[in-house]
């Protein structure tokens, strides 16, 4: 039987109250591009504004992708805006344009815009929601979509019904129903026509795939919805099961890097790893954090192979090391960069929020030797030859720590020292032309220490940078 504008109506109604997308006293702001899912929506909020006692205003995104036709959906969209008696807000950019320079194809260009301009129009405004028209054909597509793209668990969830101030008031209705409603109650909409190009993926999907299956599954809209809907059943409960896990091994969890205990960690299911690791990467990185399955197979090949230690760069953001007993998931800090000091007296400041301060010194060669402050040395200022340069440990880097006869390289120097491999290019090395004066806060070079000849002497100190310029 023909669904009728009232069930629509009504099964909105009982969607955002079920779902709990709108409380009363919010502010919704719906994005209306003037097709006809995005033009019923707006009509169905207008119309359950009072009755749920929500507040209600119109974004418009213009792509600029369709000459014209883009500019007349605009002044479409404000002049109905403005017939139903609603605040409009307007945005717009050159998407194929910002696209090109960033290599993004055009369909992810326009997508990544119009979410920032909705969202930072939500946040600037003081908008509880941003409602969106994706529906049941919509998700249906997106998990076909997702499925010969390779996708787990997440990506086969789909289109979610909520994601922050994100809602989709009509991901239950299909366009049928969609159609009806607009048609019965006479809602006015624009016809896009790039929604008949075959250059854009979706629009293969829509037109020529979808179509094909059904010869298969005349109902494959509703079994693909029903999929997604299982696999967002599934997902919430590894989600679930990855905060309990968090909880169990987590041994710290603070600033740039969360250490777990390996062996609780390696002891889950495969699939309860990957969902805590994606747990552990979304509160590392601002934002949502999407790796593909290659990435995490690389991340449980490092962590499950022989041996207490291996270390691994995921990606340009995070790194991930085994060391003994722990497991470590860290932010990749920003590059050190290379620091030049051109007077043997001042405060220099250093990566991490550190600095190195120089102060010529009288110190007797005996409380010297007693030193066992790390944090300080003293060097011999005849063998110091400026500038002196300080940056991080590079592969064939060696020097004589302090009482060694002969030489060792830095690498293997750190691993004696069980220095964390993700730390050591963290650490700042002095450099006096192309010798090594002292391996910051870790070891002197024995050719630089101070004797019974000395002349001239120089206190280095690593300080904080909240520490004062001589010293605590």
């Amino acid at each position: 039987m023909k669904k009728s504008q009232s069930d629509l109506l009504q099964a909105c109604r009982t969607y955002l109250q079920l779902h709990g997308l709108v409380q009363p006293g919010q502010s919704v702001l719906v994005a209306v591009s003037g097709g006809v899912d995005s033009m019923v929506l707006c009509a169905l909020l207008r119309e359950l504004a009072d009755p749920m006692a929500f507040r209600l205003a119109v974004a418009h995104y213009n792509h600029h992708l369709r000459g014209i036709e883009s500019n007349d959906d605009e002044q479409f969209v404000l002049r109905m805006a403005a017939e139903w008696d609603l605040t409009v807000h307007a945005g717009g950019a050159d998407v194929a344009g910002w696209s090109a320079e960033q290599g993004q194809s055009v369909e992810t260009g326009a997508r990544i815009l119009r979410y920032r301009f909705l969202l930072d129009l939500a946040e600037k405004m003081g908008y509880d929601r941003v409602a969106t028209g994706h529906n049941a054909d919509d998700q249906a597509e997106t998990v076909l979509d997702h499925f010969l793209r390779g996708a787990g668990v997440t990506g086969l969830c789909g289109i979610p019904r909520r994601r922050d101030r994100i809602i989709r008031p009509l991901l239950f209705a299909d366009r049928r129903w969609i159609n009806t409603f607009a048609e019965e109650r006479a809602v006015p909409f624009r016809r896009d026509s790039s929604n008949e190009d075959q250059s854009y993926r979706r629009n293969r999907l829509r037109h020529d795939l979808l179509p094909y299956l059904q010869q298969y599954n005349p109902r494959i809209h509703r079994t693909l919805v029903r999929l997604s809907g299982n696999m967002a059943e599934v997902d919430e409960y590894l989600t679930a099961m990855a905060e309990k896990a968090f909880g169990e091994c987590c041994i710290q969890a603070e600033g740039d890097k969360i250490i777990l205990d390996c062996q609780l960690f390696l002891a889950y299911f495969i699939i309860l790893k990957k969902y805590l690791l994606r747990l552990c990467l979304s509160k590392l990185v601002a934002g949502e954090f999407f790796f593909d399955h290659t990435l995490y197979d690389r991340a449980l090949s490092v962590l499950s192979g022989p041996g207490d230690h291996a270390y691994a760069v995921l990606d340009s953001r995070v790194f991930i090391e085994k060391a003994g007993k722990d497991l470590i998931i860290g932010r990749s800090p920003l590059p050190c960069a290379e620091v030049r000091i051109d007077r043997l007296q001042g405060s220099f400041p250093l990566w991490d929020g550190r600095r190195l301060q120089i102060m010529a010194a009288n110190e007797p060669l005996s409380s010297i030797r007693r030193n066992q402050d790390l944090r300080r040395v003293w060097v011999d200022g005849d063998k110091l030859t400026l500038p002196l340069y300080l940056r991080p440990m590079r592969d064939a880097d060696r020097f004589r720590p302090l009482h060694l006869a002969g030489s060792k390289s830095l690498s293997d120097f750190f691993i004696d020292e069980k220095i964390p491999r993700h730390l050591r290019r963290r650490i700042p090395i002095l450099w006096s032309g192309d010798q090594v004066v002292w391996v910051c806060g870790r070891r002197l070079d024995d050719r630089f220490k101070v004797t019974a000849e000395t002349t001239r002497i120089y206190e280095l100190k690593l300080a904080e940078q909240c520490e004062s310029e001589i010293g605590i």
